[in-house]
């Protein structure tokens, strides 16, 4: 959670919380290494899913808003 909250730009306890919730519903597991934890996504696919979402909402063209005025 320390390297994630640092290299996102927000607290550790923050990325914890959200991390907890993740393990609770079954999408990432967490493996203690020394006095760190190790998490994983318990289906790659899940991240392959995650990074074809992401795709479809960032816009290809800066001055194209594919999402819309909202």
């Amino acid at each position: 959670p320390a390297d994630l909250a640092r290299s996102i730009g927000t607290g550790r306890a923050n990325i914890s919380n959200h991390l907890a919730c993740l393990r609770g519903c079954g999408v990432v597991t967490g493996t203690a290494e020394g006095r760190r934890v190790r998490y994983e996504l318990v289906d790659p696919a899940i991240g392959d899913h995650l990074a074809a979402i992401l795709d479809l909402l960032s816009p290809a063209d800066p001055d194209h808003d594919h999402l819309g005025s909202r």
